[in-house]
């Protein structure tokens, strides 16, 4: 079995990835956390945004809570949660499509087997990689938001400001997903 200690790290090279995330974290802002947002505005687009993934709101609700969450006792009863700030809509959606995915899995049981072991989920790792699906893959994808379904037109139909498109970042989805050259990768 290796562990950490098995490999050897040169100190240069360390240094130079440190560097590379500390700069990943500096650059890391994006348009949508520019923006003041408010609540109400942001719950309706989360809304629309699991409805649109396939979440069944005449099987699930979306509530508010401090932390994000998904619940419920069937596949006919789900229920999640997701937290919201002014300024930290990439929050409030990746909560929501990160939830939406547990929702989905869960609506995907058969309600015929509640109570027996089909019915239920068969590992929360298998539960996690569904949520992270839709969140990463679905969510933070070029292609999503550029059908406009978790940026560009829906957002900035949705909840820029009428008398300032650009007052959210003008083209929405450049703000989810910012990938930046490095030594390590390449944009192409």
């Amino acid at each position: 079995m290796l562990t950490l200690f098995d490999f050897e790290i040169d100190p240069v090279e360390c240094e130079v990835l440190w560097l590379e995330v500390v700069e990943l974290n500096v650059l890391k802002k994006n348009s949508f956390n520019e923006a003041t947002i408010d609540i109400d505005s942001q719950a309706t687009f989360v809304r629309e945004i699991a409805a649109a993934v396939g979440f069944d709101f005449d099987r699930g609700r979306l509530d508010r809570s401090v932390h994000p969450f998904c619940g419920g006792s069937h596949c006919n009863d789900v229920r999640l949660t997701t937290r919201f700030q002014p300024t930290e809509f990439n929050d409030a959606l990746g909560s929501t499509m990160h939830e939406a995915g547990h929702g989905l899995y869960e609506q995907g049981l058969p309600f015929s087997m509640v109570g027996l072991p089909l019915g239920e989920a068969i590992s929360l790792g298998i539960h996690e990689s569904q949520s992270r699906m839709w969140e990463n893959q679905v969510g933070r994808s070029e292609a999503e938001g550029e059908r406009g379904l978790c940026g560009g037109a829906l957002f900035e139909q949705r909840l820029c400001d009428a008398q300032n498109p650009e007052s959210a970042g003008g083209t929405g989805h450049t703000g989810v997903v910012t990938p930046r050259p490095s030594s390590q990768r390449t944009i192409g």
